[in-house]
């Protein structure tokens, strides 16, 4: 083995001793990160991922277990395909894949900044000193580690990146190192990264702007245009599985329109606090996010100044301002907010990422500039030790090793354990939070299979927020119970008649999830199943706030959902014709809903025994309350409950005999994209019904009804990767072809060597 290689090879061994030495409390799979993203959102992530690939054998595009169902793949946080995903598959428990995943991308952060330091300068000790700086600053214990595990494998693939891409600005040919500085932004893209992404595309500016300065500008900025277009390509191309449907799903939630000024800003850094935020966490906490490095590492970060007129040096120094004046709420971070995608950033004081990734560049150079001034041999010997040694002091023995917790079982939670006896199709809903958003234990209801109404992340839709907030202040039993809601969890004893008591269970209030534990559980009496057919429909046409409003006030103060169901449909009444009108026994019209082409219609769908609201045949203005009283009095019948034949993520079948009824589904299928309705391969139009669930008219005909996911954004996304991969394995295999046919010598030349 040469001597470099078993170097290379001892550096490592040493940042993955230091790896599992800092997270020993996770080795096994019998404990967890001690935080509440891990306890909660990577859990349920994690049991999602398993379910679908595991049980379905399908990708997790889809989850029933919170907000009453949604996408999952698409949520740009959530991973398709990490470590985490692979060691979900091979040892098939996901607590188990959680801990060596996070081992995993903690010792990479590592690696990948001793080789990027490498690039720069052939140190093995320099390039050590600059991973562990990177592994153990103050972003890592304050953000990364307290993070969920998706804010770590990002922040670890970032040294990857930018080695690659100056590998490919300083080849000849840059194609190659083009294409891995992609594959890993697709990777991060992958993973659910997203969150550094913006950052990360000012790093690769900022080195691009630093290797035009000197040399052939021309040859240079040549060289830039095609490594950044070909790292462009490559990134995009094969993210795209992961980009569009991430796209579409912000573009539909309350990220779509952009987000306030404020929470763009977050928790900007503080010029008082800047020995804590640059230099060391012993200082007195500051308000906002730390990249401190230590004051060994501080004073070597200005040896490092020395050497300014250095490419690489230079670039740190630049990206290490930029970092700070963001964080700082300057004119530049106000600027930046201006810009496409980092307008919908939040958290500003994240742009310190860049500052945790340079300034370990920084003091590998600085502790190289010590070096030299030292002429006695024995110290210039010890000088990687003393250095080495004083940074872990400070940056890891000093700080407190992350917690870890005993793993939490769905069946340890009392009143977890009791609801999960309940073998129907039911959701709950947790009251201990007062919020309509934030995590409350719903993974510990995923482990069994119960969904909830509410959930947790940072995106949400505003539609069914409106519903939960409308429901919470009004007629909670009823609309929750149209989520299929059947059991509450409480902090405190709830005094509603709807509301039925069931006991009172052990509570835990030093748990991290308290929430969960109760310990008040109470039964909905307005519960409503899954899924039913139901006699009796009633179409709301208009614009699109007032037949909210209409639909909102109906099922209030009117409807009762057991025997009608409210269908939303389109703006104006000239939309349908008399066939698909056929099928609701009323129409109301909200305001918006006629033109001067309404009145045809109108007459021939009451001829037929249609009851419209307001009856303008007959001049009335508006809809009063006693009409609307008598319509919902006269209508008979109610819900039957439709068992299904199949229940997964993304497909869901019943079997259907024919009636003349609605089909209604509490599921949020109509809300989003993507979901198809077939029965007998004849496609049925999806309507959204009560505000926010589900309902199709499969008509007389007989058959299995089958609900699909598959959103053309994933589709579209899907082809795309996969053409890029193969356009990419194309170019990699004709470049090695030319190179060897350029190797070998011509056949006349190899006769003549016989």
């Amino acid at each position: 083995m040469k001597g470099e290689t078993r170097n290379h090879l001892i550096c490592l061994s040493v940042l993955l001793v230091l790896t599992l030495v800092f997270l020993h409390s996770i080795l096994g799979s019998n404990q967890i990160l001690n935080n509440i993203h891990y306890i909660n959102d990577v859990t349920f992530v994690s049991y999602n991922i398993k379910e679908a690939m595991l049980t379905h054998h399908s990708l997790p595009l889809w989850t029933p277990y919170y907000y009453s169902g949604q996408p999952l793949f698409a949520q740009p946080e959530y991973p398709f395909m990490d470590l985490n995903v692979l060691f979900i598959l091979l040892f098939r428990n996901i607590f188990l894949a959680m801990n060596l995943t996070v081992i995993s991308y903690f010792f990479l952060a590592g690696m990948g900044m001793y080789f990027l330091f490498w690039q720069f300068r052939k140190s093995h000790a320099a390039s050590l000193l600059a991973a562990i700086v990177f592994m153990f600053n103050g972003f890592t214990h304050g953000f990364v580690i307290p993070g969920n595990v998706m804010v770590l494998q990002s922040y670890s693939l970032i040294p990857f990146v930018l080695l690659f891409l100056v590998k490919a600005l300083q080849e000849e040919k840059p194609m190659l190192y083009s294409i891995l500085a992609g594959s890993f932004v697709a990777m991060q893209i992958w993973l659910g990264g997203a969150i550094f992404l913006p950052y990360e595309l000012i790093l690769i500016a900022v080195y691009a702007g630093v290797f035009l300065i000197g040399g052939n500008i021309g040859k240079n900025l040549k060289k830039i245009l095609l490594t950044g277009v070909v790292l462009a390509i490559v990134a995009l191309g094969l993210g795209a599985i992961k980009l569009l449907p991430g796209a579409e799903f912000v573009n539909l939630s309350n990220r779509g329109a952009g987000i306030s000024y404020e929470e763009y800003l977050g928790h900007p850094v503080q010029l008082k606090d800047f020995g804590y935020t640059l230099i060391t966490n012993l200082l007195p906490r500051g308000s906002s996010l730390s990249v401190a490095v230590g004051i060994a590492g501080f004073v070597l970060v200005l040896f490092a100044l020395k050497e300014w007129k250095k490419k690489y040096v230079l670039f740190s120094a630049a990206a290490f301002l930029l970092s700070i004046l963001l964080a700082l709420e300057t004119p530049l971070a106000r600027w930046l907010y201006s810009l496409p995608i980092f307008g919908q950033l939040r958290h500003i004081e994240r742009a310190l990422v860049m500052a945790a990734v340079v300034m370990p560049i920084l003091i590998g150079i600085g502790f190289l500039q010590l070096q030299e001034k030292i002429k006695k041999e024995p110290l210039k010997k010890a000088i990687p030790f003393i250095a080495i040694g004083l940074v872990l002091i400070e940056l890891l023995v000093l700080y407190p090793f992350p917690a870890s917790t005993p793993i939490t079982k769905p069946q340890d939670v009392p009143i977890i354990s009791k609801i999960a006896e309940d073998q129907t199709t039911f959701r709950t809903i947790n009251l201990a939070l007062s919020t309509l958003v934030g995590a409350e234990g719903y993974n510990y209801m995923a482990q069994e299979n119960i969904g909830t109404i509410k959930g947790g992340s940072g995106i949400w839709f505003n539609d069914y927020l409106a519903y939960l907030s409308i429901a919470q202040n009004t007629q909670p039993a009823k609309l929750w119970g149209i989520l299929n809601n059947k059991y509450v969890i409480s902090k405190d004893p709830i005094n509603h008649s709807d509301f039925k008591f069931v006991s009172k269970f052990e509570g835990c209030d030093n748990c991290n999830l308290w929430e969960a534990w109760g310990p008040y559980l109470y039964e909905n009496i307005q519960f409503m199943p899954r899924a039913y057919r139901i006699p009796n429909a009633v179409l709301v046409v208009g614009d699109e706030e007032n037949r909210k409003n209409t639909i909102y006030a109906l099922l209030i103060n009117s409807v009762n959902p057991k025997k009608a169901v409210l269908v939303e449909g389109k703006e104006d009444i000239s939309g349908y014709t008399p066939e698909k009108l056929k099928k609701f026994r009323a129409v109301i019209l909200a305001s918006g809903s006629l033109n001067a082409q309404s009145g045809k219609l109108i007459e021939d769908y009451a001829n037929q025994g249609g009851i419209v609201l307001p009856d303008v045949l007959r001049g009335e203005p508006s809809i009063t309350p006693e009409k609307v009283n008598a319509l919902f009095n006269v209508l008979e019948g109610e819900l039957t409950e439709m068992p299904f034949k199949e229940y997964s993520p993304n497909n869901v079948q019943l079997e259907w005999n024919g009636d003349t009824d609605f089909l209604v589904l509490s599921e949020r299928f109509s809300n989003f994209p993507g979901w198809k309705a077939e029965i007998n391969n004849k496609e049925m139009d999806i309507e959204k019904a009560n505000g926010i669930i589900t309902a199709v008219y499969p008509g007389n005909e007989k058959g299995t009804i089958t609900f699909s996911y598959h959103p053309s954004s994933f589709r579209n996304g899907k082809w795309i990767t996969f053409i890029t991969l193969i356009g990419i394995i194309g170019f990699l295999g004709y470049s090695n072809q030319r190179k060897r046919t350029r190797q070998e010598p011509p056949v006349s030349d190899r006769w003549h060597e016989h």
